[in-house]
Parts: structure tokens; sequence; C-alpha cells
């Protein structure tokens, strides 16, 4: 069993160290395209500025000599018919641009389903077996709750948990273990409060009892302290 523990501990924070470094690399491409952007909206504005302050010159132009009127109206109207198609053009690519927006959560939790608590922060549940969380007694098929808003970064089977669900809320990560069943999968933007799952069994004890984890990054935190 202490074996099984580590492997599953070294799971858990492989999927959330990767989370961590998607995260991170997606707020960096928002920055470039955020950059990028405002390079756009500068060029346009230099490239409208100038347009009108030609259209003055012209008109400057055209009351000095009237007989030249015709051809600087004509050259000005013609190489002033791309620009528009070269802002709309612009306007199109900024506009389809994809928006990172990075988890965020409220820091406070909600109990993610009712019942009691059985086995709390660092019990042993066997012995020599400290637990990493909380479990809490259920009924079979029960409805699994996200505690926080936030974006799902797994969704599937662990080692000795069954069907899994975690969520990165930004400042923490919780832990779902013990599910019968997935509502989600990786990617979901979820909310406070939403079904994410339905219990199952414990698979040491064989009790309706939903693991629930908390973490700081990679790192465990009591989840008492956010509930």
């Amino acid at each position: 069993l202490i074996s099984e523990k580590k492997r599953l501990e070294a799971q858990i924070q492989a999927i959330i160290a990767r989370a961590i470094k998607e995260r991170e690399i997606a707020m960096q491409k928002a920055e470039e395209e955020k950059r990028r952007r405002a390079e756009e909206e500068k060029l346009k504005r230099e490239q409208e500025a100038a347009k009108a302050q030609g259209e003055r010159d012209n008109t400057d132009l055209a009351g000095k000599k009237p007989t030249t009127t015709t051809k600087p109206s004509t050259s000005a109207s013609t190489s002033t018919q791309p620009k528009p198609t070269t802002s709309t053009s612009a306007s199109t690519s900024t506009s389809k641009a994809p928006i990172y927006e990075a988890p965020k959560g409220t820091g406070s939790l909600v109990m993610p389903m009712n019942g009691s608590i059985v086995i709390g922060f660092g019990q042993e549940k066997v012995a020599g077996l400290k637990s990493n969380g909380i479990e809490i007694r259920g009924s079979l098929g029960q409805s699994v709750k996200a505690a926080d808003s936030g974006t799902v970064i797994y969704a599937g089977a662990l080692n000795n948990l069954g069907s899994v669900i975690i969520i990165d809320h930004g400042n923490l990560v919780t832990v779902y273990g013990n599910l019968a069943g997935v509502n989600v999968s990786k990617g979901t933007k979820v909310s406070k409060g939403q079904s994410i799952g339905t219990l199952g069994r414990d698979s040491i004890s064989k009790e309706p009892n939903l693991y629930f984890e908390t973490r700081k990054g990679v790192n465990v935190v009591n989840p008492m302290v956010y509930l």
C-alpha cells in the first residue's frame, strides 16, 4: 500500500506540474498576443494620421493650383483604397486571435458533497499511511460538486482512487477521488457548486467515501482551512 500511495502521489504531482507549465506557456502567449495587438493598433493609428495629413495637404494644394485638383484627388482616392482593406484584415485577424483566461477561483471552498467527514487530513487510514486529504461519507451515486470555480486539468482513472477529477482554481487545486461517474473532461470550465460526477466506493474500505484533497501547486494543504 505504501508503494502504491507513492505512485499515486507521483501521478497527481505530475498532472498538476504539467498543468502549471501549460498555464505559464498560455499566459506567455497571451502577453505576446497583447503586445502584437497593441503594435497593430499603433500602426493603424499612424496610417490613419498619415492619410488624414495627406488629404489636408491635397486640399491645400488644390486651393493653390486648381488645374491639378483632379489628379491628386484621383491618386489619393486610388492609393487609399487598399488601406481600408489592410485595416479590415488586421481587425479580422485580431478578432479571431484566441484569448487565454487563467483559472480563477474565489479562494474559499464549499463542501463537494453533503455527508460526514470520516477520515481527517493527516489521519492514518491504515497503519503507516496518512491521508493527504479528507474522506466524506455519502451514498452511492450521490452528486459530487466542484468546490470552487476553475478549469478541469484531469478527468480519468488513477491508481487506487478509481475515477478522479482534478480542478485548477488558480490559487488552489482540488482533487476528487473514488468517483463512479464523471460529468466533465479536461479543459472544462466549471462553476462553484456545479455537479462534476457521482460517488463510488473507496478501494480499501469499500465504503462510499469521497476522497477530497487540496493543493497549493503540487504541495498538499489541509482542506479544512478553506472549507
